[in-house]
């Protein structure tokens, strides 16, 4: 079984994209949420000493996903997610080094707020995962 003892988390990170199957869906932006928590085995350094330098600066994630948002546009969720996904992956790679990086797993959620499905008034979204199938995160004692 896997276990995580810590997580960062980062909530309803707000995206404006043209995201949508249809070329006429695309040409109109839409609200967009990502949500991202990134499991750690073991706490970062960075919680044992706080002059650190080595810690996970969510601002550079956030940026980095805005600016790739904004630059293109999207026809599905499921791949947009997952090209988050990687660009996390490649955030923390540059931010922590590949091997720190790999020991941090990501769970992503995109949510698209108000797709233009009538009666659907909670959205869609699509969640992408490097966590193991058996993974529980261990509560502090």
């Amino acid at each position: 079984m896997s276990y995580y003892q810590s997580i960062l988390t980062i909530n309803r990170l707000r995206l404006s994209v043209n995201l949508g199957a249809g070329e006429a869906e695309r040409a109109k932006p839409q609200p967009l949420e990502v949500d991202i928590r990134l499991y750690f085995s073991k706490a970062p350094a960075c919680t044992q000493d706080d002059s650190r330098n080595d810690f996970i600066c969510y601002d550079q994630i956030c940026t980095a996903i805005v600016e790739y948002t904004a630059k293109s546009e999207f026809r599905l969720i499921e791949y947009l997610a997952t090209q988050l996904h990687a660009l996390v992956r490649q955030d923390l790679n540059r931010q922590v080094g590949q091997a720190e990086s790999e020991s941090v797993k990501i769970w992503l959620r995109l949510h698209k707020c108000i797709p233009p499905v009538p009666y659907m008034l909670g959205g869609a979204e699509y969640i992408i995962s490097d966590l193991p199938a058996d993974a529980q995160r261990i509560e502090a004692a």
